[in-house]
C-alpha cells in the first residue's frame, strides 16, 4: 500500500486545516497508508544549524522521502502561506549531502496535492503561491488545488461543517488524489 503523508501548514491543535484532513483521510481510507508529519520541532532554517546537523531535520527528511506522495492542507496568512510552511519547505529543498547540490533534496520529484479552507478568499492565493513555490523545488505538483470557504460559525464554534456541495467537491478531488498517486 502506498505511504501518503498529510502535512498541515498550520501547528494550531485541531485547526480547520486538521479537521479538513480528517474528512480526506476517511475518504481516502483503505487506498494508503496515511501518516501526519510532525514538524512542530523543527528550527528555523539557518545554514550553521544545517552545517553542524540537526536530528529533527533529518528524521523529517526521512519521513518525506519514505513517502510515496504527499497532501499539504494550508491556511491563507496575509494572501500567502504560513510562515512555518515555509520554514518546512526551505529545509526539505536543501540539498540531501551539504553543499552537493546533485544530492536531490527530499521533495525533489515527489507527488504533491494540496489544499485549504479559510477566510473569504478560499485559500486561493495561498494554494497559487504554493504552487509556484513546490514547482520551483522541482515537485511534482497535482494540476488542481482546492480551496474552501470555512463556515462562518467555525470562527466561534472551531467546528468545520462542508456543505453537501463542498463534500461532492471533496469527493471529486480525493478521486483525483487517488489517481495522480
Amino acid at each position: 500500500m502506498k505511504k501518503l503523508l498529510f502535512v498541515i501548514g498550520s501547528l494550531r491543535k485541531d485547526g480547520f486545516n486538521y479537521q479538513l484532513s480528517s474528512l480526506v483521510k476517511d475518504l481516502l481510507k483503505g487506498d494508503f497508508e496515511i501518516n501526519y508529519l510532525d514538524y512542530s520541532n523543527m528550527p528555523y532554517f539557518d545554514q550553521d544549524v544545517e552545517k553542524e546537523g540537526n536530528k529533527v531535520v533529518d528524521k523529517v527528511k526521512d519521513i518525506v522521502i519514505n513517502s510515496d506522495g504527499i497532501v499539504i492542507f494550508t491556511p491563507e496568512y496575509n494572501l500567502s502561506y504560513p510562515g512555518v510552511l515555509k520554514n518546512l519547505l526551505d529545509w526539505l529543498s536543501r540539498p540531501l549531502k551539504l553543499n552537493d547540490f546533485n544530492s536531490g533534496t527530499a521533495m525533489f520529484g515527489k507527488k504533491v496535492s494540496l489544499l485549504g479552507i479559510g477566510g473569504k478568499n478560499g485559500t486561493k492565493f495561498c494554494l497559487d503561491k504554493l504552487t509556484d513555490l513546490l514547482k520551483f523545488m522541482q515537485v511534482n505538483v497535482m494540476d488542481s488545488n482546492l480551496g474552501f470557504i470555512v463556515n462562518n460559525e467555525a470562527w466561534m464554534d472551531n467546528k468545520v461543517n462542508l456543505n453537501k456541495e463542498q463534500l461532492d467537491e471533496l469527493k471529486l478531488f480525493t478521486q483525483k488524489i487517488k489517481d495522480f498517486m
